[in-house]
């Protein structure tokens, strides 16, 4: 059996364990047997659903459109025209880990993230719907894509390989870019280094950390919730930034937390 099949298999029985809950309150009655990891089990249902589906391939569908109209408008170019795109949950799916870490035993809160590399690395980690052509249609443009991801600092050539297998452009160590040394998830200092060379017309990701650090998880929910409506970042929703859908984990557990 492949490892896709017991990925599945595995979400199937969570699916059928959050079903089977009687009782709402007691925690031996609940899904996972922790009350923080069962705050997550609605998100992993959810993130592999038809319309988590459709919400992704709705996405990388109105990158394209929007990609068209900016080289339409592009007249006078004096860089090179670049994409900054996360990876997992944007590009790549882990949803499957994270349901086998929710059935396993012990405590969970936004992590723990042990094994997860050997986890991307099999083939039950894929490309979210519309995401491969997406990006070499881009390329087909003239357009360099850049990955900058929060994956940890030794973690480059499994991730060129991921992304290679994967056949996503560009899939070489200089156009993918992990977490500092410093473990700093902070990804303005990288954004900044392709900034220098490049004009950067469109940015994906699933987190809001993926387009801008302003919206720091210490503000909490509320005011983060706030600035995404704020008129200095409203009308780059849809436009020069492309969001997709992420259930399971994100700096917004962290600002509802903390």
């Amino acid at each position: 059996m492949s490892k896709r099949k017991i990925a599945k298999l595995l979400l199937t029985a969570l699916c059928l364990s959050a079903f089977s809950v009687v009782e709402a309150n007691p925690i031996e009655n609940s899904v996972t047997g922790d009350i923080r990891k069962e705050t997550y089990v609605n998100g992993v249902i959810y993130q592999e659903s038809a319309e988590v589906k459709g919400l992704q391939k709705q996405a990388y569908t109105l990158a394209t459109l929007q990609l068209d109209r900016i080289l339409s408008q592009k007249k006078d170019v004096e860089k090179p025209l670049a994409i900054i795109s996360d990876i997992d949950q944007t590009i790549m799916d882990d949803t499957n880990y994270q349901a086998e870490q929710l059935l396993s035993p012990g405590t969970w809160d936004n992590g723990p993230w042990d094994g997860y590399y050997k986890a991307i690395g099999t083939e039950a980690n894929v490309a979210l719907p519309g995401a491969v052509d997406f990006f070499n249609y881009a390329k087909s443009k003239g357009i360099s894509i850049f990955y900058i991801t929060n994956r940890d600092y030794d973690t480059v050539d499994l991730t060129v390989a991921e992304l290679a297998h994967a056949g996503l452009p560009y899939a070489d160590n200089e156009h993918v870019l992990v977490m500092d040394p410093d473990g700093s998830s902070n990804k303005d200092s990288r954004r900044e280094k392709v900034l220098e060379k490049y004009d950067v017309v469109m940015y994906l990701g699933d987190n809001i950390g993926d387009f801008t650090s302003a919206f720091k998880r210490e503000y909490g929910a509320i005011k983060r919730t706030e600035l995404a409506t704020a008129p200095e970042y409203i009308n780059n929703w849809g436009t020069i930034w492309i969001v997709l859908p992420n259930a399971t984990y994100g700096d917004y557990v962290g600002a509802v937390w903390n």
